[in-house]
């Protein structure tokens, strides 16, 4: 089966317009719940599928899912179905597990990673943790189909899924108007979500011709590579999580609103990222791994330098823009109704903070694919690991000295060592092969 190469504009589309709904579906929760301690509760309840997610292997995985096919595909193997349908089974299998224990255990864990909500607040938490429980099944099948599809260069990202339930939702909450609970909107998300699951489900059928069968054929080399990979970002995925729940219960413990001003700065920073370097790594990522398959280092190179300058000059100067209009930029798109200058004030401080974050964030998405490409099949990981460490070290040390700043800058210093890792390793990785080359030659 002849593959084409993936258009980076429906991509691009797609993402942007995930960002723009995401923005809406917070919008209208700021405007009736603010930076309030039941916003706060909603977004440590709405973490915890997204938790479950990843260490299952659904959204650490879409990136080595997509490699590792693009790879099969290129070297032409019987063993897709076989392979698809091993993967998803152990992920069915390990989120189950882990929502599970999410259910029986939903108030011990959140006076984990709620300690500063009151009690009353908690046992809401706890309730929006079951009742959106099912999202780690809904929304973690869809990102996996995603990175098969893109494999076979059909643009379907892994915000599809999140695109169209978020929508849903809002026209939900339209229609309701302010007549709805936070626990409408967690039974919301579900429904839709299970919608577009079945939706991109059968797309994958009628384009890739894949069957899925609940068996388990661990033998299989594409297996293993995918395997040993994603024990690594088992492990990554862990601290990454840990460390991001760490950051959430240390804005508990600053006072009621800080949890949801966080999330609310982090709605405009990591969506602009994710805007800018993920369409250049999915679209220019294949063409990477297909060169350095081949042994043309040369185009292997290019394509990362010439990737590397876009994330360079594109977020230089998203930085120094946002940077001047931050406070205008943040009343404009959440103030009114319970959003008001206390909040607007609150989530300006945060959001001027982790703009920071940009550069190092495009740049990890362009060399997350050159990382997994790389001989080493934990480099990728050990990477990520390294900065959730040094996140959860510096939360740890700045929280006392700088109240909610200290996680944010945390944050943005663990991003910057990850990409300057990152950049590390795939410079000198094409440097060592292009002297082999010449060796050979």
């Amino acid at each position: 089966m002849k593959i084409k190469s993936l258009s980076r504009g429906p991509l691009t589309i797609q993402i942007g317009l995930n960002s723009l709904v995401g923005y809406l579906f917070l919008k209208v929760l700021a405007l009736k719940f603010g930076t309030s301690a039941q916003k706060d509760g909603f977004d440590i309840a709405y973490s915890v599928p997204f938790i479950v997610m990843s260490v299952s292997g659904f959204t650490f995985l879409h990136s080595i899912i997509t490699t590792q096919f693009s790879k099969m595909l290129a070297n032409e193997s019987r063993h897709i179905d076989s392979v698809f349908s091993t993967v998803l089974t152990c992920m069915l299998c390990l989120g189950g597990g882990f929502v599970l224990l999410c259910m029986l255990l939903s108030r011990p864990l959140t006076g984990l990673l709620a300690p500063g909500l009151s009690p009353q607040m908690q046992q809401e938490t706890q309730r929006l943790i079951v009742a959106m429980c099912p999202l780690v099944f809904t929304l973690g099948i869809s990102t996996y189909l995603s990175a098969v599809l893109i494999a076979y260069a059909v643009p379907v990202t892994m915000e599809f899924c999140q695109l169209i339930t978020r929508l849903g939702v809002i026209v939900g909450v339209l229609i309701l108007r302010q007549h709805y609970t936070l626990m409408q909107v967690a039974v919301g998300l579900v429904a839709f979500s299970a919608l577009v699951m079945a939706y991109q489900w059968n797309l994958m059928r009628r384009t890739t011709g894949i069957r899925y069968r609940p068996t388990l054929h661990w033998s299989q080399p594409e297996f293993i590579g995918i395997a040993q990979q994603g024990m690594g970002f088992l492990v990554a995925a862990v601290f990454s999580q840990v460390s991001m729940s760490y950051m959430r219960r240390l804005a508990t413990l600053d006072g009621p609103g800080t949890t949801a001003a966080l999330t609310y700065a982090f709605s405009l920073s990591a969506p602009l990222s994710m805007l800018l370097g993920k369409p250049l790594a999915l679209s220019a990522g294949p063409e990477y791994i297909r060169s350095y398959e081949v042994g043309d280092m040369v185009t292997a190179r290019a394509i990362f330098l010439r990737c590397l300058a876009f994330c360079l000059v594109a977020s230089a100067i998203a930085v120094t823009a946002i940077s001047l209009f931050a406070t205008p930029l943040i009343h404009v798109l959440y103030g009114g109704g319970r959003f008001d200058l206390a909040s607007v004030m609150k989530t300006t401080g945060l959001f001027r903070v982790l703009i920071w974050s940009l550069p190092p964030s495009i740049i990890l998405w362009v060399t997350l694919m050159p990382l997994l490409s790389a001989d080493r099949s934990h480099t990728a990981a050990g990477t990520y690991v390294a900065g959730y460490c040094t996140q959860l070290v510096m939360s740890y040390l700045l929280f006392p000295v700088s109240s909610r700043f200290g996680p944010a800058w945390a944050y943005v210093l663990a991003i910057s060592l990850q990409a300057a890792i990152g950049i590390a390793y795939v410079v000198r990785g094409l440097a060592r092969n292009l002297e082999r080359a010449r060796c050979s030659a």
